[in-house]
């Protein structure tokens, strides 16, 4: 009986834990779901209730008026005119555009009547623009468009409104796209109009198709550093004017008439790049010793580059009939001018119109197909100085006389020579019995000189 007892009390003892802990259980699942239900309500809430704005929003209008001339001088000229009907405080912004770039070249055509109507309503733009314009400092201001010398009103008020923003470049182009020369006189444009005011502010001039008149009293242009002169008639003293541009470090002078004489005394420090192309003259003579980049083309000239010691890249490119005067190019290249002795990259090219040697590094032919069978000897100049020559390029080459002649004689005298490449004529390689022979003459040649010739079409 005290057994029985003891286990009905061990009963009811474990049957009472198991309903405290079932309460617990159902306690703690009724307090997650209230929990749950509480965060679901103040979420739904929360979706409810309409976003917190910011404390002030920012729009174009709010920046300062600086903030937005320099967005809008990021436009080009059409587009930031029209920024003018988006706001009524923008109508007036963007007449402080710095950049006054105006191109008709694309709308221009042959049609004589075509063109006076176009050349009207490109006159009729340029003049409304400028009129509008604020007349603050301006970056650039350009003209690309045939206008000829019955225009001289409307150019000269332009160029003289561009030098009163202090315009710090200004390319006049009167000759865009390469169109058929216009017929008359040139436009003289007036290089007195960027010396009239308070101080030099033109850096960068660009000019197509005018006239000038230079002379050496003229001012404005010792800031000047970039000058390009493209089929410009010079009536005055070239040299004048560049005496005066003692900040020049970019200069080209491409098929203009009127620079007899390019002797000029004033030390050019700061020029890097020089370009002189068709140009009729007697003789060019500059100081630039910190010329790196020197281009000629035309006729044999003498040509004295004084004290440019950082020279690094000479393109000389000689008009056919140079050869009546000096028939070694090769030696004239190098002995009379001294200043390309000790130049890295030197480009020669010529038209070989005679049985003579000429030295180039790209040479282009437009003589017939035929080739010379004979044992080339290496004719060429005892006073070449070749000893620092490693790289040499021959394009347009058939086998004809004076080009083996004188790849021979650069193999000979080219102690140095690491790399020597002859390009194929594109008239001889259509043969394939011609290639071949080039091949076994550059294979046999190699093998007189130690020196492997790569051919290349």
């Amino acid at each position: 009986m005290a057994n029985g007892g003891a286990g009905q009390k061990r009963q009811a003892s474990e049957s009472a834990m198991t309903g405290a802990l079932q309460s617990l259980q159902e306690e703690a699942a009724t307090t997650k779901i209230r929990r749950l239900e509480h965060h679901r309500s103040a979420r739904d809430a929360l979706a409810q209730q309409p976003l917190p704005t910011p404390p002030f929003s920012v729009g174009m209008e709010d920046l300062p008026e600086d903030i937005q001339r320099h967005i809008l001088s990021m436009l080009p000229l059409k587009e930031a005119a029209r920024t003018s009907i988006v706001s009524r405080n923008w109508r007036e912004l963007w007449t402080c555009h710095p950049n006054l770039c105006f191109d008709g070249s694309k709308q221009q055509s042959t049609d004589e009547d075509s063109m006076k109507i176009k050349g009207a309503k490109f006159i009729e733009t340029v003049n409304s623009i400028v009129q509008q314009h604020s007349g603050a400092v301006l970056n650039k201001f350009s003209i690309r468009f045939l206008l000829k010398k019955e225009s001289s009103d409307h150019l000269d008020r332009w160029i003289c409104f561009a030098a009163a923003c202090k315009a710090r470049i200004m390319d006049i182009n009167l000759w865009p796209n390469a169109l058929k020369a216009p017929v008359g006189k040139n436009y003289n444009y007036p290089l007195e109009a960027l010396g009239s005011q308070d101080g030099p502010f033109i850096q960068s001039l660009f000019l197509k198709h005018v006239s000038l008149k230079p002379h050496s009293d003229i001012a404005g242009f010792t800031k000047l550093r970039r000058l390009h002169l493209n089929n410009v008639i010079i009536n005055g003293d070239l040299r004048g004017l560049l005496n005066n541009c003692c900040a020049l470090e970019d200069l080209e002078i491409f098929k203009c008439y009127g620079a007899w004489d390019l002797r000029v005394s004033l030390h050019l420090n700061k020029l890097r790049h020089m370009l002189i192309s068709l140009v009729p003259t007697s003789s060019i003579d500059f100081h630039v010793t910190g010329l790196t980049h020197f281009e000629y083309k035309g006729q044999a000239r003498p040509i004295v580059l004084h004290g440019c010691s950082q020279l690094e890249k000479v393109s000389l490119t000689f008009k056919a009939g140079s050869f009546e005067r000096d028939k070694d190019l090769v030696s004239y290249a190098f002995n009379k001018l001294p200043a390309i002795s000790a130049v890295k990259v030197l480009n020669v090219r010529a038209d070989m119109i005679e049985r003579e040697p000429v030295w180039t590094s790209q040479m282009l032919y437009t003589t017939g197909v035929g080739f010379w069978s004979g044992e080339a000897i290496g004719l060429f100049s005892s006073s070449m100085g070749l000893h620092r020559l490693k790289k040499v390029h021959m394009s347009g080459f058939r086998c004809y006389r004076p080009q083996m002649e004188l790849l021979c004689g650069i193999l000979g005298k080219g102690a140095t020579l690491e790399n020597v490449t002859i390009q194929t004529n594109p008239y001889t390689v259509s043969s394939h019995n011609y290639e071949s022979y080039i091949r076994e003459w550059a294979r046999h040649t190699s093998e007189r000189f130690g020196k492997t010739i790569h051919v290349v079409n």
